[in-house]
């Protein structure tokens, strides 16, 4: 979990005055890093696994939600998950159905970020993908980490229509974040970026190490639920 997106979702729920029941799809073992945002309010979380001590409340499949009624949830938090999910577009129509109309979805993922499986690791994305996945929904925002044209992370914020409205996609401007705490080292990339560089972070040594591993697995852990 990091910070910047914790930040975003703080910044989601004060602009966009968002509403419980909230759910965080793909929760991960980590207790308690998003639900003190909304403290007060029902916030449920879903995994595919129980964690000891169980921190999950809906344990089952992302790709249908099976136990999560239709038009249940106000907020849907989709936080770091799109690039493990098998098959986003189906994760993404479930979470159109499980919300209720005039809902909201926060979702972040990746563009450019080293291989991390956890347990796969299967896409990165580029605004136009993020675009098309979402789009039956009202694409309010779509936010660029760090740089415009080789950005870290991407972030959306979506919006379940109202019943019965006639939704037309609209073109986005988009919005690029700077996600680093340090201002001198900000301010030194602004200034590489309006030349033309970019600072570009690789991973340490021991972990492209870790990473070569992967060659030899790929014909048998990267395909065997791919049947």
């Amino acid at each position: 979990m990091r910070t910047p997106i914790r930040d975003y979702v703080a910044y989601a729920k004060q602009k966009y005055s968002l509403a419980e029941p909230i759910i965080d799809l793909c929760a991960g073992w980590e207790p308690n890093f998003y639900a003190p945002l909304f403290s007060g309010m029902k916030y449920l979380k879903q995994d595919q696994v129980q964690f000891d001590p169980p921190t999950i409340d809906y344990v089952c499949d992302v790709h249908t939600l099976a136990p999560i009624p239709d038009a249940s949830v106000q907020t849907v938090l989709l936080l770091e998950a799109l690039e493990h999910i098998r098959e986003p577009a189906r994760v993404v129509a479930q979470v159109m159905r499980i919300l209720k109309p005039g809902g909201y979805c926060v979702a972040t993922t990746l563009m450019t970020f080293e291989i991390h499986r956890c347990p796969y690791d299967y896409w990165r994305f580029c605004p136009d993908g993020i675009q098309y996945l979402f789009r039956d929904f009202i694409l309010h925002e779509i936010t660029l980490e760090h740089h415009k044209a080789l950005p870290r992370g991407i972030w959306c914020i979506a919006q379940k229509p109202e019943a019965n409205a006639q939704h037309r996609p609209v073109k986005l401007e988009l919005r690029v974040v700077e996600s680093g705490k340090n201002p001198v080292v900000n301010a030194c990339k602004r200034l590489l970026n309006r030349w033309g560089y970019d600072l570009v972070q690789v991973p340490k040594l021991s972990k492209l190490d870790g990473i070569e591993v992967v060659g030899p697995r790929c014909s048998g852990v990267w395909t065997e639920d791919l049947k």
